[in-house]
């Protein structure tokens, strides 16, 4: 008899691959550059053109303002970080850290919440990049030697930050600033070695500088 973490399982590794065929469930009504944490029965499809695993894929007649990325965000209030990086790189682990703990920076404490895991659906809204799971995949976070687990979501978030996950060797100490383009946008773009010990400190502590100006 199969357990309930088995179907979840099952059901997410079937929904991850129906994203990546081309087809997953999005809610027409639903407009991710309102901010508000939307909810309702997913209907409808939308088809995607092939998705390129490092810049993400145009989604197939929805114009320039959409893309499918491959990587896992997480958000403090509406400002959210995009961790990339390959396949089995420590997205999900680095996102696990960061979700688990409390950050504290100045007189405010502050946690973070799961947005997407492995697929992220970013929009295009005026000059600002939102960001989304697949409603298929809202909620779950993958832990691996764990299975599929689920977490409070929040619905949509403002991309603040990229964070490209790199081998330790290839941190620099005093690296100069750099950004990214993502839909046209520029976005401020950092680098971190995910399985340092203070690797989820340094995500929350760029995510929260830029949460606090």
């Amino acid at each position: 008899e199969e357990n309930s973490n088995g179907r979840v399982r099952r059901a997410a590794c079937k929904a991850r691959g129906e994203a990546a065929r081309g087809a997953f469930h999005h809610r027409p009504a639903d407009d991710p550059c309102s901010g508000r944490a939307l909810s309702g029965i997913p209907q409808g499809r939308l088809s995607m053109a092939v998705v390129d695993q490092t810049d993400g894929g145009q989604f197939a007649g929805a114009g320039s303002d959409r893309q499918l990325l491959h990587g896992t965000a997480i958000a403090i209030d509406d400002r959210a970080v995009l961790l990339r990086g390959p396949s089995g790189a420590g997205k999900s682990d680095l996102a696990l850290r960061c979700l688990m703990q409390r950050f504290r920076h100045g007189e405010r404490e502050l946690s973070a919440s799961l947005v997407a895991d492995d697929q992220v659906v970013a929009t295009r809204c005026g000059d600002t990049i939102r960001l989304e799971a697949p409603a298929s995949l809202r909620g779950l976070l993958e832990v691996r030697g764990i299975g599929i687990t689920t977490w409070p979501t929040r619905t949509t978030a403002a991309l603040a930050l990229v964070i490209d996950l790199r081998p330790p060797t290839s941190i620099e100490r005093l690296p100069e600033p750099k950004v990214v383009h993502i839909l046209g946008a520029s976005i401020v773009c950092l680098d971190v070695a995910p399985f340092a010990y203070s690797a989820a400190n340094k995500v929350m502590l760029a995510l929260a500088s830029l949460v606090a100006r």
